[in-house]
């Protein structure tokens, strides 16, 4: 399936994918939308919510959309201040405030969070965007499925965006001159992934069972295992910018590298390169858009004895070398050439050691566990005296896999 051409004119809005007629009715625009920029002068008479309008736009680029995914261009959005923004989109947004970020990552630490929003078609995910975008207060950060983020025990004063349903939770199939194809939204997990692969015999994403991400997050870091990595089966990756432009790419125009993710030659606008210093220090947004959905490839067909063997093998292999408590997962990537960073922080005798309620696994060193009640100030610590320690005993500087925030949305640099 693919998007319209951004040259025809503009139509009712077709049913998306996982969307029935009857959603697809309800989100037609009101006839007479509020003014650009007019925010109610009173409660009592609120103007009526503008829903986002239908037409669909491909950005940029010149290959069409994986989706018919709805969408408008950017400057046909109202904008306002975000304070307002979430208020009179409350229900659109699924706006929750004061929402204890432990409940959405798999480390289970972090406080609340001043606003918690979820986006589950593209034209709300726009609009949110474009609205926080021009907000210089508010601390904006764009969260995947939660497996490789640690917020802080005081919470986040700003908005966290997370995606979540319809086209971005799909798996489509698709067909390109006889090679099996699938079309995913980037919030459908992984695991999800691996089984629609193996339920149709094919063994291409077998190596990433057990994973607890979602597409869209595997693609943005190039999540690799058991000696793959995802970047082996995308063909086109979908993203939206911070202007909500949908734009697609294909496999030329994509760079992968370790646990990294980027476009050849990313658009000047409408990305956080092109935000003002201070601004861009406390928006958390994919340098080069947020993934919203990709093509990929199956991979070769393959007996349903084969699969389970790749399958047994790989489970196996985490049940016995993975710890099972709560975690970041692998929190260092490895450094080029010779030993892993599980090796390197093993050899230091760093196995057991603790910080409050964290601790380095006795199962893999690479992995910093919850024990129960840990903070997030523990794992920082354990992550600054891991590094200090190998980069004592080897002079290897190691890079964490992880990202971690203050609570005024700042990075912590390791």
């Amino acid at each position: 399936m693919t998007g319209k051409d951004p040259k025809e004119k503009k139509s009712a809005r077709k049913t998306g994918p996982g969307e029935s007629p009857a959603a697809a009715r309800k989100s037609k625009a009101p006839a007479a939308p509020a003014k650009k920029s007019e925010v109610p002068a009173a409660p009592a008479k609120k103007a009526p919510k503008k829903a986002p309008k239908k037409a669909a736009e491909a950005g940029s680029s010149s290959r069409a959309a994986l989706f018919s995914w709805g969408g408008v261009p950017g400057e046909e959005l109202e904008r306002l201040p975000l304070a307002a923004a979430l208020d009179r989109y409350r229900d659109e947004y699924l706006l929750a405030n004061d929402t204890m970020l432990r409940d959405h990552t798999h480390v289970k630490i972090g406080g609340r969070a001043l606003h918690f929003a979820t986006a589950t078609t593209v034209e709300i995910l726009q609009n949110i965007l474009m609205n926080a975008a021009d907000d210089a207060d508010m601390p904006l950060c764009v969260m995947g499925g939660g497996s490789k983020i640690l917020f802080d025990d005081s919470g986040f004063a700003g908005l966290v965006l997370r995606l979540g349903g319809g086209a971005f939770s799909s798996v489509m199939p698709l067909e390109e001159d006889g090679v099996p194809l699938v079309a995913v939204g980037a919030h459908a997990l992984l695991g999800r992934l691996v089984k629609y692969a193996e339920e149709r015999n094919h063994a291409g994403f077998s190596d990433f069972v057990g994973i607890p991400a979602t597409v869209g997050g595997a693609i943005a870091m190039n999540a690799g295992a058991m000696g793959s990595s995802i970047s082996e089966r995308v063909e086109e990756v979908t993203v939206m910018d911070l202007e909500g432009k949908v734009l697609t790419f294909g496999k030329p125009e994509l760079r992968f590298g370790y646990r990294s993710f980027s476009l050849a030659n990313p658009p000047r606008s409408g990305f956080p390169g092109s935000l003002g210093k201070e601004r861009k220090k406390r928006v958390h947004f994919p340098p080069d858009g947020i993934v919203i959905g990709a093509k990929l490839n199956l991979g070769a067909k393959a007996t349903r004895r084969e699969i389970e063997k790749i399958r047994e093998k790989n489970l196996k292999f985490r049940r016995d070398n993975q710890p099972k408590l709560p975690s970041l997962g692998s929190t260092f990537k490895n450094p080029p050439g010779g030993k892993s960073a599980g090796e390197l922080l093993d050899l230091c005798g760093l196995k057991g050691l603790r910080f409050g309620g964290a601790e380095i696994s006795p199962v893999h060193a690479n992995f910093i566990v919850n024990l129960g009640n840990a903070g997030s100030s523990d794992v920082l610590g354990l992550i600054w005296s891991a590094k200090k320690e190998v980069m004592k005993k080897f002079g290897i500087d190691l890079e964490p896999e992880i990202v971690a925030f203050n609570k005024w949305g700042e990075r912590h640099v390791f």
